[in-house]
């Protein structure tokens, strides 16, 4: 869950403010050199691992090397190599969100969303606790402030594969699989997938900057006449 929950903010997080230029760099300081706009393009993609984001993560995802620690040596390298490609996963599914968010923003349908995403987190802000305080406060309209808390130890099975079989859980079931020794299926099956996914999510990130960076800059126009 706590995973999950933290993998959600890279795909949440750029919605909540998105940007112009999600970018490390700024995409108009490459777009009048003499260059194919592809190369920029890859070149500029690497500078998006750098960040604070990205170290937070990977202190998160060190979780699943105290996961499979008891399976051994094999376990733990099974672990590591989940632990980044899941991070890889993360990073570049938050900056293809940030990118079509920007994107989103300069159409009316974009704004339309935004406008709506704002009144929601507004509308929660203000009255969202109030669910969670009747739940954990039953009582409170007659004075009593007897907190009810669940009992539950973990979560339940079905809840568990659910989040497990999501791309942020792959990590975490390729670990778990080489902990318990199932094979190399089970384990390098997700690594896989990881990758795939990330490569992808790369490629779609370049393929807007690339469009980003053949898009000339917009003039200032007035509206009015000046007359002399």
């Amino acid at each position: 869950m706590a995973l999950t929950v933290w993998g959600g903010m890279w795909l949440f997080g750029p919605l909540a403010r998105p940007r112009h230029d999600p970018s490390v760099i700024s995409r108009e300081w490459l777009r009048g050199y003499p260059l194919r706009p592809w190369r920029p393009a890859r070149a500029l993609s690497w500078t998006e691992l750098l960040g604070v984001g990205p170290l937070i993560t990977l202190a998160c995802l060190s979780s699943l090397v105290v996961l499979a620690a008891p399976g051994g040596t094999a376990a733990v390298a099974a672990a590591v190599a989940a632990m980044a490609a899941q991070l890889y996963l993360l990073i570049w599914a938050g900056k293809t969100v940030a990118a079509l968010a920007a994107w989103l923003l300069q159409t009316r349908a974009g704004m339309t969303l935004a406008a709506v995403q704002t009144a929601i987190m507004l509308a929660l802000s203000f009255a969202g606790w109030v669910p969670v305080a009747a739940w954990l406060l039953p009582h409170l309209g007659e004075g009593d402030l007897a907190l009810v808390t669940s009992t539950a130890g973990r979560l339940p099975e079905p809840m568990i594969d659910m989040l497990a079989a999501s791309p942020i859980g792959w990590g975490y079931g390729a670990a778990l699989a080489a902990r318990d020794g199932t094979g190399a299926g089970p384990v390098l099956l997700p690594l896989a997938a990881l990758l795939a996914s990330g490569a992808l999510l790369q490629l779609c990130w370049i393929a807007l900057t690339v469009r980003a960076l053949r898009r000339p800059p917009r003039r200032a126009s007035p509206r009015r006449l000046c007359r002399a």
